[in-house]
């Protein structure tokens, strides 16, 4: 399935890449659809990844986050979230990430039909369901990190009990410590790489929208031009809505833009659990906490990459738009074939 949903990703792209690429007029379109792309070969790639980390025999270090979308570790997650008894958690997350998808496409669809007045193709038709089925894939992979959030703060505070309770052990309290770093080390990689990739592609995205929308006005700024400028900035509404609601959602399914808190506050805690009464154990296993998870995540790499692709999407709105001119003034006869995307 990872490789179908690949090779449908691979066959759009040529097929789009064959009609815009190489035009100075359509390099912020290019630049759109290349991140939509992006976010939606995310999941199948690293789905991708996780079956090859489980297949191979020998060790990969550098698959070793890709273990989080195993099945034996979403297993193992999953013992931690008490599901007999309390069902799904955060079930209204759940709806958001499975409606908001469905609603996304449904404006896109209504641009495409009612706004801009384009045929309904079987290509058209195609993307539609493709949209619906990639968008509700990454919203059920969104839900999939919240889960694996949720797990984990469940884990550490069942850790911290087990702790104060065998205070003094050290060496129990460390091989209980050391169970929970190995998994939750996979997560904390996962989220950073996958964050690292993207966070810039959306400010890719939205920035180009920016440029292109503030090109589109100050090309048809006459009232004769009312119609072209409705679907150009309907266009623009649809990227920001796509990529703020779904940086939204994963920003809310990891707890931030890191996994940092989730550690920082089993820190915080066992700081205060300690007492004079084991001054030795607890100086060790402090010793021992502080030794874990001294890299922070690549925020300071993310923020750099956002801005150099906010950078790049503004130096690219002084482009060629002669054939948006053109169009506004009706010299082409057929004025939809140039914003029906």
């Amino acid at each position: 399935m990872n490789l179908c949903c690949i090779g449908v990703i691979v066959y759009d792209v040529g097929d789009y890449f064959s009609v815009k690429w190489g035009k100075s007029d359509q390099t912020l379109h290019l630049l759109k659809n290349i991140s939509f792309y992006a976010f939606a070969i995310s999941y199948p790639l690293i789905s991708l990844c996780s079956k090859l980390r489980s297949v191979l025999v020998e060790n990969v270090p550098f698959l070793a986050w890709a273990s989080t979308l195993n099945a034996r570790y979403l297993i193992k997650r999953a013992q931690y979230l008490g599901l007999p008894e309390k069902g799904l958690p955060g079930k209204l997350f759940l709806f958001l990430c499975s409606v908001l998808p469905l609603l996304v496409t449904f404006y896109r669809a209504f641009i495409y039909l009612y706004i801009s007045e384009c045929p309904f193709t079987s290509q058209e038709t195609f993307r539609i369901v493709r949209d619906v089925y990639f968008l509700e894939t990454l919203g059920c992979f969104v839900y999939i990190i919240y889960l694996i959030r949720i797990s984990f703060q469940h884990q550490f505070s069942l850790l911290l009990s087990y702790i104060k309770e065998e205070e003094g052990h050290l060496d129990k309290c460390r091989g209980a410590l050391f169970n929970v770093t190995t998994d939750f080390s996979c997560f904390k990689q996962f989220c950073s790489n996958y964050l690292l990739c993207t966070i810039p592609m959306a400010v890719l995205a939205i920035s180009s929208s920016v440029a292109w929308q503030y090109t589109v006005n100050s090309t048809c700024s006459s009232a004769s031009n009312e119609r072209v400028l409705d679907v150009e900035n309907n266009i623009c509404r649809y990227v920001w809505l796509v990529f703020l609601l779904y940086l939204a959602v994963l920003t809310f399914a990891i707890g931030g833009l890191s996994t940092e808190h989730i550690w920082d506050n089993f820190y915080d805690d066992v700081l205060q659990l300690q007492s004079e009464s084991h001054c030795e154990f607890w100086d060790s296993f402090v010793h021992q906490l502080s030794l874990l998870y001294k890299t922070k995540d690549n925020l300071t790499v993310t923020l750099f990459f956002s801005v150099l692709s906010c950078f790049t999407a503004l130096q690219l709105g002084d482009q060629d738009v002669s054939f948006l001119a053109n169009a506004c003034n009706e010299t082409f006869v057929n004025i939809t074939s140039h914003y029906c995307f």
